[in-house]
């Protein structure tokens, strides 16, 4: 009796340890999934920035960032504030691309900066 007993105890608790290890497993593909779709989609759709000219933006990212290009530098300039973060200033109106690199993704990021004249009025309009 006693046998059977012991038998059945650790039948319960090998299919509890089990139960806990397939809902962890399914948690942690879960979110893993979650983080690596939401990259996927911010690669894809890339990101779009308008600015008007002399103002700033500041761009976060959730890894480090070890390189990144600008194609028209003339149109907008861009400064690491961190590791993981630029400053984003343009300069004259136009378009042009950023694109970076980030540690935890195969492919770069792309963001499309527009940058717009500002539009004064003039003080003295009649």
């Amino acid at each position: 009796m006693t046998r059977t007993r012991t038998e059945s105890i650790r039948r319960l608790i090998r299919f509890r340890l089990s139960t806990i290890f397939w809902i962890m497993l399914a948690v942690a593909s879960f979110y893993s999934g979650r983080d690596w779709e939401r990259s996927r989609q911010r690669v894809a759709t890339g990101g779009a920035v308008v600015l008007a000219s002399g103002s700033s933006h500041v761009i976060s990212f959730s890894s480090k960032v070890p390189r990144l290009y600008v194609d028209n530098p003339d149109i907008v300039t861009v400064t690491p504030l961190s590791p993981s973060a630029m400053l984003v200033t343009a300069k004259l109106p136009g378009a042009t691309r950023i694109t970076v690199w980030e540690n935890n993704l195969a492919e770069p990021v792309r963001f499309n900066v527009e940058v717009q004249p500002i539009d004064r009025p003039t003080a003295f309009a009649r």
